[in-house]
């Protein structure tokens, strides 16, 4: 359901899970990353700061579920998320995150 609303929105999703995005991370040419703090196989607390160190550069956008999601997203601030979303999104909600963050990667 959000793979489809971040295509329907015109964003690529390269993975489903942890550690597809890791695997990812190395090839893809990314600006922003949108990760789960609770992904299958690697979580997202975990996956943030490996991504960072491939590319301190990344805009990191982590959400969570309302339930627990203050503990989540403190740790995903901790990590190096840049961002944080409460689940669940309305796509306009996305996109004006998508957006806001998109306009700080291109000024850096």
């Amino acid at each position: 359901m959000l793979a489809a609303m971040f295509e329907t929105a015109g964003y690529e999703v390269a993975a489903s899970n942890g550690r597809e995005a890791l695997g990812y991370a190395s090839t893809l040419e990314a600006d922003i990353v949108v990760t789960d703090m609770l992904t299958p196989e690697v979580e997202g607390w975990k996956l943030i700061p490996e991504l960072l160190e491939m590319n301190s550069e990344l805009k990191i956008i982590a959400m969570s579920q309302e339930l627990g999601a203050e503990k989540n997203l403190t740790l995903a601030k901790a990590a190096g998320a840049i961002a944080t979303l409460t689940k669940p999104l309305t796509t306009e909600k996305l996109q004006r995150m998508l957006h806001e963050i998109s306009h700080l990667a291109m000024a850096d």
